[in-house]
């Protein structure tokens, strides 16, 4: 991900992942995360959502693998994370004061949760997704990070096979990301997940994931093969 030659996320580039409420779009970043704390990164994470002592057990859960019931029974399980490489701030409202929080801690990855919460001037939805999406995709190449946003998607994206995806609030945000991760669930219930868009690398590549919620744990049962 997302060349054959890069071995990992390049810096510079703007991920987003995808998906209707309930699906994972949270979960998967979470465990995007902590695999980056434990290659040693320095991870910035920027909740518009829930409160970073949230955002902290979830990730403790993920490192320890461990359900929330066991990670709340042992009130040191967040020592396991390394806090040295890792900052949440759940007090960054708009764009200027999350791209300061990047800029003064200087990570390697940022995670946006979630970028329709994201206060960035006066105007419609429509007008500030606009703003948004380029001024993430040159805050990603001016400070050197890959930039993970999460992003709701429009009532009328089914995510069925074959169908377009419409990211919520404007298409800058699909123009300007360079990876694009979209989750959905099957006729099954089993969640699958799409390279729906890939700028250095392949695209439209479908696969299954086993996916533990309770521990936070995603991994990837292997590619769905049938053309869509």
């Amino acid at each position: 991900f997302p060349s054959h030659d890069s071995g990992g996320f390049e810096k510079g580039r703007v991920v987003t992942i995808g998906a209707f409420s309930n699906v994972g779009k949270s979960s998967l970043t979470y465990a995007f995360l902590t695999h980056a704390l434990k290659q040693g990164k320095k991870c910035l994470f920027v909740s518009l959502e829930v409160e970073s002592k949230v955002v902290l057990r979830f990730v403790t859960r993920c490192v320890l693998n461990k359900t929330d019931a066991q990670v709340r029974a042992d009130a040191n399980c967040h020592m396991a994370v390394p806090r040295d490489l890792l900052r949440i701030v759940d007090d960054k409202y708009d764009f200027a004061s999350a791209a300061t929080a990047v800029r003064d801690f200087k990570p390697d990855f940022v995670f946006l949760d979630f970028v329709q919460n994201l206060r960035n001037g006066v105007g419609s939805e429509y007008e500030v997704m606009t703003r948004n999406a380029a001024m993430l995709q040159e805050l990603a190449k001016t400070e050197n990070i890959t930039l993970f946003v999460v992003s709701q998607v429009n009532n009328d994206s089914r995510f069925k096979d074959g169908e377009a995806v419409t990211l919520k609030g404007s298409g800058a945000l699909f123009h300007s990301s360079d990876l694009i991760l979209t989750l959905h669930r099957d006729s099954n219930a089993n969640i699958n997940m799409t390279i729906a868009k890939n700028k250095v690398g392949p695209a439209m590549w479908k696969f299954a994931m086993d996916v533990d919620f309770a521990r936070v744990q995603w991994k990837c049962k292997g590619e769905i093969t049938e053309t869509f």
